[in-house]
């Protein structure tokens, strides 16, 4: 289950849901998410899904999501599977965000 907000009067709640490509036209942007405050990556998605699954009172729900929507929905569904931003970013800027990560010796 996740629920996310992509509109400020929006909030989609889905129960098991399924994320299927609705384009075939895919764009990079820079992602952050609240498990790794602090760091953004550039990551590729496509630019609109159908997500569907159940809502918090248990009915079959469907949207058809593009833009920003879409991309929250993917990275969202990612955590569904394990996934994080990192894991779809370039070695490059995953080595760059571990760095940032990692903590730092500070003497006194």
């Amino acid at each position: 289950m996740f629920v996310f907000s992509p509109e400020e009067d929006r909030v989609y709640a889905l129960v098991n849901p399924s994320l299927e490509p609705r384009s075939s036209e895919n764009e990079t942007d820079d992602e952050g998410c609240l498990s790794i405050q602090g760091v953004t990556v550039p990551v590729e998605r496509v630019t609109a899904v159908r997500l569907e699954g159940r809502d918090e009172n248990g009915a079959e729900v469907a949207y058809d999501l593009e833009g920003m929507a879409a991309r929250i929905a993917q990275h969202e569904y990612d955590h569904l599977d394990g996934k994080l931003m990192l894991d779809r970013t370039s070695p490059e800027a995953r080595r760059a965000a571990m760095a940032a990560l990692r903590p730092r010796l500070v003497l006194r």
